[in-house]
């Protein structure tokens, strides 16, 4: 937590969703979105570099999915603390 606010990265292939959530995380007073990443690789560089209190993380996205990045994530000290909130959607 910095500033008193949860730092939320988001993590969704889907950019109007990221779009949506980003700026309802900005607008609360005690979260903000510190990173947005479209592909499970650049989620994980996201959470190494920005260290976030949250992860919200979609299950199926390119690069690295879900399953994949969490698995990555436990696996690294500096941020295997990082909470995730997983999710995923289904056509």
């Amino acid at each position: 937590m910095e500033d008193g606010k949860y730092r939320i990265l988001l993590a969704d292939d889907d950019c109007g969703l990221c779009a949506v959530l980003q700026a309802y995380l900005n607008l609360q007073p005690d979260m903000c979105c510190c990173s947005v990443a479209y592909d499970g690789l650049r989620a994980l560089e996201q959470a190494h570099r920005h260290k976030p209190d949250l992860v919200l993380l979609d299950i199926q996205m390119p690069g690295l999915n879900g399953a994949d990045f969490m698995a990555e994530l436990a696996a690294s000290p500096d941020i295997c603390g990082v909470r995730v909130l997983a999710f995923t959607a289904y056509d």
